[in-house]
């Protein structure tokens, strides 16, 4: 499995990226994080990645650990991970195996066969059940995640009942085939995993009673009843005893029957479900222990849960901080789930649970999960909950309602949290036509605020890249004055050199001042386009951003005036002329160097961006020809090619500095400027 990343739970935790072990993360949850996103295979909210890691800490400090966590992770694993504003993932497409999620495969692809199996099935089992070395992330611990743990215990409990389906269907294959040795084998491998499996222990003694040995068949009773004795303190099972008296009197086959379809369930899991099921129904209890919960988790999952059990163990999973996503595939409806999550948000106190009600809301289909949003936009208190649930509302359709109750509220005791998630609605998804009266200058400045916190991490990472691109370009281009200024002005030149510094140190000085000059003016341009895209969406965007482009071009423009103040740039015109030139100048050079930059986020691959920079370029040099004819109609022939190339290399320079080689350096580039709201 060259080129991908392979992540071993079973019996432990190993990591390996193109054959080799990953070592050396920053923390023990770093590598949590790793497996929670593997495992998990979908997109998770920060917030809820941030609670499940960091629960002792505020939101904001767990969201903080959580970046270090992220910035941390992508320098060993960057090209799998898949980063975004609000989300994080491991990406679909990237080459991840995970032994949890084989064993899953494998169990899913044996679901639907009737025994006996073939040949070939039988071997993809014990290559499954090989799988399982031990518990689920066996011998780690994490501190102060106690979500984590529970989400862990669940998940030991849910891949033990797995591994339980693929060995006994393992062991009834072998015998079946009367393959008695490979029964033993297997039947001791699961035996010596622990937890005392009875299944394992009748699998081996009939396997030994197919071989005759009823010395091995009694000494494997004889195990079984002291295991169960000293690590449950229980007898043996009535079918275990019957099967050792019935091998030892010669009454049963060693092979099983296949006159019934295999159960591809552990029995003792499901049956331990529906008797706490039942248990529950007669009880009334309100929310369940972990290990209660785990017992559920590990059996099928067409158990038959009514709406009390659905309200049962939504609030369980919520309680215990765990993902609420497995229970509500649970569910017998989306209305069920729907009307058990309102019921909770209703009860419980709790932000975090509060938002992991309307996250939950959100993914579900329905009318009852959308009426739950638009109550949930209307009545809470917490902007934030209140804010992802107006979001989610609208998005359903009900954004004319979700508007009008929150525009209700502006003047009231709740305005806080309604101008909030109201900003929100206006800035993804806009207000409808003929929305009431509102404040439109604070909203549209609160929009403004919001989309520059969301998008001022990338805004300012383009500007320093566009400054790079732009101060290594003018510094090569400063290497050249002294050859310039020999061709210009020859006795100039021998005077400076004589008098005042060597060639090889006026490049130098040349190119550190023109490195700064073009840093200077590369951190303006790319600011300015980045600020456009940020606060500009929809139709309007280009132009906004052609307008901002040509805006911070008046740096270029302040830059001549400058170094013509200091006699620099000695133009040929009079100031009535230069000066507006100049001005003219700087607006159209910042307009051209906007084609140059990508849009804020937007993927620029090498060889495209290298295109769009060259044409870029060559439109800043054309327009230079007018500029050098009308400051220097003197020297034109002298001061025409550098000035060309000045312009190309500023150009050329800014956009080549943000092109993106491949999906990992865009990754990189998320994970540094995302931060949204957060």
């Amino acid at each position: 499995m060259s080129n991908s990343l392979e992540i071993a739970t079973l019996g432990g935790l190993c990591i390996r990226c193109q054959g080799r072990a990953v070592t050396g993360f920053a923390s023990r949850k770093v590598e949590a994080l790793l497996v929670y996103l593997a495992c998990t295979g979908r997109p998770k909210a920060r917030e809820v990645l941030a609670e499940l890691l960091w629960e002792e800490r505020s939101q904001s400090q767990g969201l903080s650990n959580l970046r270090v966590a992220l910035s941390s992770l992508r320098k060993q694993l960057a090209p799998f991970l898949l980063v975004t504003r609000d989300a994080v993932s491991l990406d679909p497409e990237a080459k991840v195996w995970l032994d949890v999620a084989q064993l899953e495969d494998e169990l899913g692809a044996v679901r639907d066969q009737k025994a006996p199996f073939a040949d070939g099935t039988v071997a993809d089992l014990k290559r499954a059940v090989a799988l399982y070395q031990g518990d689920f992330l066996e011998g780690f611990y994490l501190r102060e995640s106690s979500g984590f743990e529970n989400w862990m215990v669940l998940e030991r409990e849910r891949i033990r009942a797995m591994h339980e389906q693929l060995t006994h269907l393992l062991l009834d294959a072998l015998l079946a085939g009367a393959r008695w040795h490979d029964a033993v084998e297997w039947g001791e491998l699961w035996i010596s995993l622990g937890q005392s499996p009875e299944p394992a222990y009748r699998a081996v003694m009939r396997a030994y009673g197919g071989l005759g040995d009823l010395t091995a068949v009694k000494a494997v009773y004889e195990q079984c009843e002291q295991a169960l004795a000293d690590d449950l303190g229980v007898d043996p099972s009535e079918q275990t005893r019957l099967t050792y008296r019935a091998l030892l009197k010669g009454q049963m086959s060693p092979r099983p029957s296949w006159l019934e379809p295999v159960q591809l369930t552990a029995p003792t899991a499901d049956a331990s479900a529906r008797t706490l099921l039942s248990h529950w129904r007669d009880r009334g209890r309100e929310v369940l222990d972990l290990p209660s919960l785990a017992v559920v988790y590990a059996s099928r999952g067409d158990l038959g849960i009514g709406p009390e059990e659905a309200g049962l163990l939504l609030r369980s999973a919520l309680h215990h901080g765990v993902d609420v996503e497995p229970w509500l595939r649970r569910m017998g409806s989306p209305e069920a789930a729907a009307q058990a999550l309102a019921e909770i948000w209703e009860r419980y106190p709790k932000p975090a649970v509060r938002l992991q009600v309307v996250d939950a809301l959100t993914g579900l289909s329905g009318e009852e999960a959308a009426g739950a949003l638009l109550h949930i936009a209307r009545a809470e208190d917490a902007p934030e909950i209140r804010t992802e649930a107006a979001l989610a509302a609208a998005a359903r359709g009900r954004r004319n309602e979700v508007v009008s109750g929150l525009l209700a509220d502006l003047g009231t005791g709740r305005e806080t949290g309604a101008m909030a998630a109201l900003v929100a609605v206006a800035d993804e998804l806009g207000l409808p036509e003929g929305a009431g009266p509102y404040p439109r200058l604070p909203l549209a400045v609160s929009v403004a605020r919001r989309r520059w916190q969301a998008g001022r991490r990338q805004v300012l990472r383009q500007a320093l890249r566009a400054g790079l691109g732009g101060a290594l370009a003018w510094a090569l281009f400063g290497l050249t004055t002294p050859l310039y200024e020999a061709l210009r002005s020859p006795e100039s030149f021998r005077t400076a050199i004589q008098e005042l510094l060597s060639v090889p140190a006026w490049m130098l000085a040349a190119a550190l001042v023109a490195g700064v000059v073009g840093g200077i003016l590369g951190w303006v341009l790319g600011l300015g386009a980045g600020m456009a895209d940020a606060l500009w969406k929809g139709r309007a965007s280009s132009g906004w951003r052609q307008a901002a482009g040509s805006l911070a071009g008046l740096a270029i423009t302040i830059h001549l005036v400058v170094f013509t103040l200091m006699h620099a740039y000695q133009p040929s015109a009079a100031p009535g002329i230069y000066i507006p030139v100049y001005v003219l100048y700087g607006l159209l050079l910042g307009l051209i160097v906007t084609f140059a930059i990508p849009g804020l986020g937007e993927s620029a691959p090498f060889r495209r961006q290298f295109v769009r920079s060259v044409g870029a370029g060559a439109i800043g040099a054309a327009v230079t020809i007018p500029y050098v004819f009308l400051v220097y109609r003197t020297e034109v022939g002298i001061s025409l090619l550098p000035r060309l190339l000045n312009a190309f290399l500023l150009v050329f320079g800014i956009g080549m500095a943000l092109s993106s080689r491949n999906r990992a350096a865009q990754s990189l580039a998320v994970v540094e400027g995302d931060q949204g709201l957060r």
